[in-house]
């Protein structure tokens, strides 16, 4: 009769179902897990090596004009940059027809959230009075 997730019944089918079905199911799984971190703990840990590589003036000479270029590259860009909003114009982006269409369809795909209240801008007249009925105060 009783039907609710809080009925004794229920209760004691849950609490024997986790210790008969779940509990060993659970242990065995933290047995396992266990001697594998007891495994990985056991092994050596590898020795992290510092390797030395020796620099050739073919690799010195790279390294100076890289650090040459991009000191360069940065006023390069910004020049550019600035050239182009010198006319105060914003900047415009260009979107694709099939991007327009891809968004169009989106926002109609979307659902809009129904709300059911009561309106807040009713305005509320008298009811004529009828002849013959009391006026309720």
């Amino acid at each position: 009769m009783a039907k609710s997730s809080r009925s004794s019944i229920r209760k004691t089918n849950r609490s024997r179902l986790k210790s008969r079905v779940f509990g060993p199911v659970e242990d065995a799984r933290t047995k396992r897990l266990s001697e594998k971190l007891v495994e990985l703990a056991s092994q050596p840990k590898a020795a992290t090596t510092d390797m030395d590589i020796e620099k050739t003036e073919d690799s010195k000479a790279a390294e100076q004009e890289s650090k040459e270029n991009s000191g360069h590259a940065d006023d390069a860009d910004m020049d550019v940059d600035n050239a182009g909003n010198d006319d105060g114009a914003e900047k415009t982006t260009t979107v694709s027809r099939k991007e327009e269409k891809r968004r169009k369809e989106a926002k109609s795909a979307r659902i809009d959230k129904k709300r059911h209240r009561k309106p807040r801008n009713t305005v509320s007249f008298p009811k004529k009075r009828q002849p013959g009925r009391k006026v309720k105060i």
